[in-house]
């Protein structure tokens, strides 16, 4: 959606277009968009589904 790739690309400016910075569209029950946003570095996309896993409802990493 182009309003969510605006926000991440604005979003990856903010943070200096750093490589080690991510940010994602991720699909967050009773929310129309949600972006998570984490350093590469610090985390893996693995771990990263891991931990929104644990929660109720399902969640995917786009």
């Amino acid at each position: 959606m182009q309003q969510i790739e605006t926000f991440i690309s604005q979003l990856q400016k903010t943070f200096y277009n750093s490589a080690d910075f991510v940010a994602r569209e991720i699909d967050w029950p009773g929310e129309p968009f949600a972006v998570i946003c984490y350093y590469g570095s610090l985390l893996n996309r693995k771990e990263v589904q891991e931990q929104l896993d644990v929660s109720s409802a399902t969640i995917h990493i786009n």
